[in-house]
């Protein structure tokens, strides 16, 4: 299935509330991914708890990432 993510803005300030974003691939959902200044966290489809990262601890699992 073909995915299109496109996403033009310039510097984009985060406040109050961060940025939440609906991740699908075609008609079905993957879950949400919300962006905060202090973390970013990952809701699988269907749930509400996410998987929540500070910006250190996200740089570093996607550095580990090959």
């Amino acid at each position: 299935m073909a995915q299109t993510v496109i996403m033009q803005t310039g510097c984009l300030h985060i406040k109050k509330g961060g940025i939440e974003l609906h991740v699908s691939e075609g008609e079905k959902k993957l879950g949400r991914l919300n962006i905060s200044n202090g973390a970013i966290e990952w809701f699988p489809k269907n749930k509400k708890v996410g998987t929540k990262l500070n910006w250190t601890k996200f740089a570093e699992l996607m550095q580990s990432v090959k």
